[in-house]
């Protein structure tokens, strides 16, 4: 096997939320530098593959490279012995590949920043080969994103055993939650050039609220902002009734998007410099800054609020009033 470097590692330095509260510093203070290490891709021989297993000739497991944490030994032996069972003895050849995904891969956030943030950095000096998806990421939205970036993909069957001649397995470009800036900005440029947006039927200026209405967690209260939102002219957006190129020039639009901490704002890579994003955060929560350091890559001014201590998404319509009049300077309309 060969390890080849893409990425150097260096030092990220991220501006602070606009509006930063002294009693909040400890949530962002460790997010304000942080080192963003080097990045690489494994260049493998006869990698074995069963379901979302990969495996050396020596029947090495590269654990680091199919799952997003590692889940404990116990679970890794169980996904083992399940792939070998329920897959056919006989084995499929396949000439050159590359793996992308890992178990959290089917997370929109995950798969456009992580996944695709490893095809992006492999993409130029590594073209020419075909992205391997499992059948379990055989799925209409993922694979529209490989169609729009034209990105020659197979889907691997769960029922069958692969050996790939010659595997790129790329490392993450930067640990989850961070991002290496040349990669990520790369990558929302190729997509916004792929979808090929014609400016001129962009109407700017928009306010987008971004709707967990298809979500597994829904805000609760959403009646409540309803009048807040109207107040200050907000959009509200079911983005999974829309396609990519439609996302993307909504996105575009923005001068303002807002919504509950959800992988819906991870379309905010789509916006232009300088507009605003209103994360609405878990509270007391000092883990989840993903958006936050995702804004700062992009040079957008992030705001936040923190929703209600509750198993539910509730959020105080006065909190998010208050934090829009704040971000627009009072502007209604």
């Amino acid at each position: 096997m060969k390890k080849i470097i893409i990425h150097k590692s260096y030092k990220s330095i991220r501006k602070p939320p606009k509006n930063l509260k002294n009693e909040d510093k400890d949530l962002f203070a460790h997010e304000f530098t942080k080192t963003i290490p080097s990045s690489h891709v494994i260049l493998g021989n006869k990698i074995l593959i069963i379901n979302q297993n990969l495996f050396s000739k020596n029947l090495y497991l590269f654990t680091k490279y199919i799952y997003f944490y590692f889940p404990g030994i116990l679970r890794v032996i169980k996904d083992v012995i399940k792939s070998f069972k329920n897959s056919k003895k006989n084995i499929t050849k396949i000439d050159r590949g590359m793996w992308i995904t890992d178990n959290k891969s089917s997370v929109y956030f995950h798969w456009l920043c992580d996944a695709l943030g490893k095809y992006q950095m492999t993409k130029d000096e590594f073209n020419n080969y075909p992205v391997l998806i499992p059948e379990i990421y055989d799925i209409d939205w993922i694979k529209e994103f490989l169609k729009t970036l034209e990105i020659e993909f197979k889907i691997l069957k769960n029922s069958k055993r692969y050996v790939i001649d010659e595997l790129l397995i790329p490392s993450y470009p930067a640990p989850s939650g961070n991002f290496n800036n040349e990669n990520i900005m790369k990558l929302a440029k190729n997509i916004i050039d792929r979808c090929e947006i014609n400016l001129n039927d962009i109407e700017q200026n928009k306010r987008i609220w971004v709707s967990r209405e298809a979500a597994r967690r829904k805000v609760s209260n959403k009646l409540d902002l309803e009048p807040i939102l109207k107040k200050y002219n907000f959009e509200d957006c079911i983005l999974e009734e829309l396609t990519l190129t439609e996302k993307v020039k909504l996105f575009q639009s923005a001068e303002i998007i807002a919504g509950s901490h959800g992988s819906g704002l991870t379309n905010m890579i789509f916006m232009n410099k300088k507009t605003k994003v209103v994360d609405v955060r878990d509270p007391n929560d000092n883990i989840k800054n993903a958006f936050f350091t995702l804004a700062s890559e992009f040079d957008l001014d992030y705001y936040y609020i923190e929703r209600e201590v509750d198993d539910k998404i509730i959020i105080d319509p006065d909190k998010l009033d208050k934090i829009f009049s704040e971000a627009l300077n009072g502007q209604n309309i």
